[in-house]
Parts: structure tokens; C-alpha cells; sequence
């Protein structure tokens, strides 16, 4: 399975037995009024040959930019064309007195088309409201032993129940995930706003607004840790032919670029009109010319243990120093680090930025780290031992213990069941050990031994 950007978020998908077509844009300019028209800043062309032959046509909403009436004048009038149930019907109409035919999907209910199978996704509830009726998709190749699927994200907050909708014979796995979320400021239709905007603008230099960014764009509860091989920037690529974007700060590549520095394990791409994703075993980007891209394990991350202030026998313990980067990084894109940063008072007690305790014991020696929001690492706690319960959420582990889940001897269940400490604020499935047990699962943690 390959799937291919048009622009926008337009996508070809295609397989050895067919291809579908999904918010077609095929043509570079675009829009229904004549006082509003609009172009794509980046455009593919799709051979006609293939346009002819495409199985169907998936439309995850009726707004303009996703379901263009003149594309549909490329393609055949009797295609096959899937609209979600929160579909406009008079939109539906239009299709089917062109002769397409419409069929109207449940939300969750698994489609098959050729070898593909795909389901509509609702919106979470932090949808803007003129999204409230777009759905996103989830696409799968289901010819094969572990079905290779990818998530769409389309104009929409990500469904907090989305990992109950995968299908049970589907890998749980995504192989890729398409985040449509993009940040760039203009007028549209006479109202200025955020495009697709779901959280402020990206700053590096605001571990809140960060974390906020993570917290919106990563889809939290079917990869809360990055789980997927890949993730695509997708989107926004579009104009008002009478209002030109100016040079954007902050565009897809920046989007993208700042993911890849908060990325655990996996690799993060700016997608472009005529890029193609092979999902599968191996998975890559190609374009015109081919392009390398760097795994999340070399790319540079702004989440360091270099800076702790004191030295530690433990620190220095290259295992521990690894696991320490780690867990970090699992810690701020968890929902656990998400209550803990907007948590301010505890137990009566004024909170400063410090809110997580981690306490390693070893044999010799035992180090209390404290997880520093504001710079996004953990450091030597420098506070005495008795007023660690004044902090919301803590987990105490063996040395040993932890040494042996970076190194891969052991899994975190086999290790920290019977011989660890948590407390936590929050529901028993963001607990500290529950996120300890999902940060050095496999694959999401690539051990050292």
C-alpha cells in the first residue's frame, strides 16, 4: 500500500489490486463562489489513466476544500463515492444526480473496497464548531496477515475512544498517521482565523505552549507515545487567490521539525503535492528525487539529562542516563503529564514546576530525581526525602530494576510489579507505572542490550 499526496489534504492510495481517492483536489485553483476563489500552493498531477481507474472515492466532509465539484468532472460519473452519516444531503444529492453513487457510512463501521477496508472516525469533543461534522479515517490493506493500516486525521480533534474503534482482526499498530493540524494565520471568507486551529501557535521556547502543540497533534489515546513508524504534516497547503499568504513562520516543515525533536521513536515528515509513503516493513518517503530522512533516534531532541545539577553514581550510569532521557519524553506526552502541568495546587500546597518524583534505589546508593516541566528533563531532586508525597504523582524502583528494562533483560511488568512505589493523581490508567510499563514496551523502546 502507497499512499500519495495531491495537496492539501488530498490522497491517492493505491495497491497492487486498486486505488481510492480521498478528498479529491485534483485541480490547482478551486472554490464555489466567484467572489472566493482559492489555489494550492503545492499540486500534483494525477494521470488521467489512473484517475479512470480508481475504485472509489472516500469524502470525510462536504466543506469545499475537501469535496471540490469540479475534481469530480475528472473522474467517471458513475464512481463509487463513500460520504460519512453527518454528510450534507443535499451535497450527497448533487453527486447522485451526476450519476455517481453515494453510499451514506456509519460512524465506526468497517467498509471494504477491493483489498482496502476503511471507517469513519468522529471528531473529539475540542473540535472547532464549523469541524464538528468531519470525520477522519482510518484505511487498511487487508490482504495480508497483519493488515497494514494507516490513520487520517481530518480537521479534527483527535476522538478520545478512537483505540476502541479499531478493528479486532486489524494490527493494532498504525503504520502511518497523517496529522492534518496546521498554523497558519489569514482570512477566510471574510473571518480571520486559525486554520484548521485546535491550540496556539508552536514555540520552543514555551515548554506549556510545547506541550500543548504535543498534546493537540499527536493523536494521545492510539499512539500516545509515538507508537506509529510515521507521521505526515499534512494540510493548509491553500490560498485565497486574492489574498496571497505571506511567508509563514510557522508552516508544515516547522510543524513537522518540532514534532521530530519531541519524537521517541518515530520519524516525522513535512508532506508535499506528489510525495508518496510506502506503508509497510520499510517504511519511507519518496519524491521526484529521492530523500533521506533521519530516525527519531539521531535527530536532535531538546530533552537532555546533561544538565542535571549535581553529580549521581546513578546519573552517571550510562543504562540510567538512557532510561532517564526516555521516560522524560514518555512523561510530557502522556495524559499523566498532561493533568500534572495544569495541576497547581496540591494538597493545600502552592506547586512550582517540579510535580513528578522519581526515586531509584540501588544498593550502594539511592538518587530522588524531580521532573522539571521547564525544561522538559528530570533533575536531581535537591529537597529531603520526607516531603516527597507533597508532589502530586511519584514512582519509586530499583536501580537494578530500571538497569535491566533499558538494557532489555526484563519487561517493566516482570520487574516493578511486586517491588515499586506510585502515587499518583488522576484515574489508575495514567498512573506512573502504567506509563512506565507503556514508555519500555516494545516497540516503542529500543533497549540497549
Amino acid at each position: 500500500m502507497q499512499i500519495e499526496n495531491l495537496g492539501h489534504e488530498s490522497w491517492l492510495i493505491s495497491t497492487r489490486k486498486g486505488s481510492i481517492l480521498i478528498d479529491p483536489l485534483l485541480r490547482r485553483e478551486f472554490g464555489r463562489s466567484s467572489q472566493y476563489r482559492y489555489q494550492k500552493l503545492s499540486h500534483a498531477n494525477v494521470p488521467a489513466g489512473t484517475l479512470g481507474a480508481v475504485s472509489g472515492v472516500i469524502l470525510t466532509c462536504d466543506h469545499f476544500q475537501h469535496f471540490d465539484r469540479s475534481s469530480f468532472s475528472l473522474l467517471s460519473s458513475e464512481v463509487e463515492v463513500f460520504i460519512p452519516q453527518t454528510f450534507s444531503e443535499s451535497e450527497a444529492q448533487w453527486l447522485r444526480d451526476r450519476g455517481a453513487f453515494v453510499k451514506r457510512v456509519p460512524i465506526g463501521t468497517p467498509v471494504d473496497i477491493g483489498n482496502l477496508q476503511f471507517l469513519f472516525v468522529p471528531s473529539g469533543s475540542e473540535t472547532p464548531p464549523w469541524d464538528a461534522r468531519v470525520c477522519s479515517l482510518m484505511v487498511a490493506e487487508c490482504d495480508c496477515p497483519e493488515p497494514k493500516w494507516i490513520f487520517i486525521q481530518s480537521d479534527t480533534g483527535i476522538n478520545r475512544s478512537i483505540s476502541n474503534m479499531i478493528p479486532p482482526s486489524w494490527f493494532r499498530k498504525p503504520d502511518l498517521v497523517v496529522v492534518t493540524c496546521h498554523y497558519r494565520e489569514y482570512a477566510e471568507s471574510g473571518y480571520s482565523s486559525w486554520d484548521n486551529f485546535i491550540c496556539p501557535p508552536p514555540s520552543l521556547d514555551d515548554p506549556r505552549a510545547a506541550f500543548d502543540l504535543v498534546s493537540a497533534v499527536l493523536p494521545l489515546d492510539i499512539s500516545p507515545l509515538n507508537v506509529a513508524s510515521l507521521y505526515v504534516v499534512a494540510g493548509g497547503d491553500y490560498e485565497r487567490q486574492d489574498r496571497p499568504l505571506p511567508s509563514a513562520k510557522r508552516d508544515n516543515a516547522r510543524l513537522a521539525q518540532l514534532m521530530n525533536d519531541l519524537a521517541v521513536n518515530c520519524t516525522i515528515n513535512a508532506a508535499t503535492a506528489g510525495a508518496t509513503y510506502f506503508v509497510g516493513d520499510a517504511l519511507e518517503a519518496r519524491r521526484s528525487k529521492p530523500v533521506s530522512i533521519a530516525r527519531a533516534d539521531n535527530a536532535p531532541t531538546p530533552f537532555s539529562v546533561s544538565e542535571l545539577k549535581n553529580y549521581s553514581p546513578l546519573a552517571s550510569d550510562p543504562a540510567i542516563s538512557r532510561g532517564l532521557a526516555h521516560f522524560a519524553k514518555a512523561l510530557l506526552l502522556s495524559e499523566l503529564g498532561h493533568t500534572l502541568l495544569f495541576t497547581d495546587e496540591y494538597l493545600g500546597v502552592k506547586l512550582d514546576t517540579k510535580r513528578f518524583v522519581l526515586k531509584i534505589v540501588g544498593t550502594a546508593n539511592t538518587t530522588t530525581y524531580e521532573f522539571c516541566f521547564s525544561k522538559g528533563a528530570f533533575v536531581i531532586c535537591d529537597k529531603p526525602d520526607d516531603e516527597l508525597l507533597q508532589k502530586p504523582a511519584g514512582l519509586v524502583l530499583s536501580a537494578s530494576a530500571f538497569r535491566d528494562i533499558v538494557m532489555g533483560f526484563a519487561s517493566a511488568p516482570e520487574t516493578c510489579s511486586n517491588n515499586s512505589l506510585q502515587w499518583h493523581i488522576g484515574p489508575l490508567s495514567h498512573s506512573p507505572l502504567g506509563l512506565l510499563y507503556h514508555a519500555f514496551s516494545h516497540p516503542i523502546f529500543k533497549p540497549m542490550g
